[in-house]
């Protein structure tokens, strides 16, 4: 999956509802359920890496978006950010 189109639903679909909703009609249609699954495992380990990266290079408010968005992800009991398939607490 390529990064542009994983920050896009991770940063400005999740927080655009109506951004969202003209995105995937532009695209032609709303993620698959195994597509929302990869995005998901995707956001999980780029946001990782962007902290650890971030806490390094002591960038900290790329840090701290970083750890906002997998504390999203991981914790959603909603569609996932950028998602619209639904999915409970799960272990990482």
């Amino acid at each position: 999956m390529r990064r542009d189109f994983l920050r896009i639903t991770q940063r400005t679909l999740y927080h655009r509802p109506d951004l969202r909703t003209a995105f995937y009609r532009g695209y032609g249609r709303e993620p698959e359920r195994a597509e929302s699954e990869l995005i998901r495992i995707c956001a999980v380990t780029d946001a990782a890496a962007i902290v650890v990266t971030a806490t390094a290079r002591a960038q900290r408010f790329f840090a701290a978006e970083a750890r906002s968005i997998l504390t999203a992800v991981v914790h959603a009991s909603a569609p996932a950010p950028g998602t619209s398939v639904p999915h409970g607490r799960r272990r990482l």
